[in-house]
């Protein structure tokens, strides 16, 4: 259980940071920052 919550912790704001940095080089920074204020306040 203990790796489990290290990797959720660890690795979940390192995925975040992929996919806005992947989505900010397709489609722009403004795009990626609203895109992601969007699908948060879900």
């Amino acid at each position: 259980m203990r790796g489990v919550f290290t990797v959720v912790v660890a690795g979940g704001p390192r995925l975040a940071g992929v996919l806005h940095g992947t989505a900010g080089s397709a489609f722009g920074p403004r795009t990626a920052v609203a895109a992601a204020d969007c699908w948060s306040s879900r």
